[in-house]
């Protein structure tokens, strides 16, 4: 099995999966809570939990770029598959089955058809541009924050 590495992104037997490992300074509790009310995620198995994104906005503003110059597949909407692991001071998001739909676009296309050319090896549009802005959107998605109770 070929795998291929870039920015939180690897390629696995010809799909796109996109991990990323944070830490974090809550309990073991207080995190689980955070999983599954701010991620909506239902716990699956112990320390695991899984949610579904459905047509979420591409942050290209957010990632650095303006209309102008993001891909115009980067300024429609995403959805996913995520799968978040827990462990004591950390938590991993696995989002697979990555889509994205353009501005024009009814029906969504997988993320491999932008990312990925013969051979497993990336496309120069996903390694230069493409692959910054998703990072940047997940990354934002999948941190889980202690919520202030007021």
């Amino acid at each position: 099995m070929y795998s291929s590495t870039l920015e939180n992104f690897t390629i696995k037997s010809g799909a796109v999966v996109w991990e990323n490992i944070q830490t974090t300074v809550l309990s073991d509790s207080t995190i689980n809570a955070a999983i599954i009310t701010q991620l909506q995620a239902k716990q699956t198995a112990p320390n695991t939990y899984t949610t579904e994104i459905k047509n979420i906005p591409i942050d290209f503003e957010g990632a650095g770029y303006k209309k102008l110059n993001a891909p115009i597949i980067c300024q429609g909407t995403m959805s996913a598959t995520v799968t978040i692991q827990t462990k004591v001071g950390k938590y991993k998001a696995t989002v697979t089955n990555i889509k994205l739909t353009a501005p024009w676009e009814s029906n969504p296309t997988p993320l491999e058809t932008y990312a990925i050319k013969k051979g497993n090896q990336y496309r120069s549009p996903f390694k230069n541009h493409i692959s910054k802005i998703i990072n940047h959107t997940l990354i934002k998605k999948t941190t889980v924050t202690k919520s202030e109770d007021w």
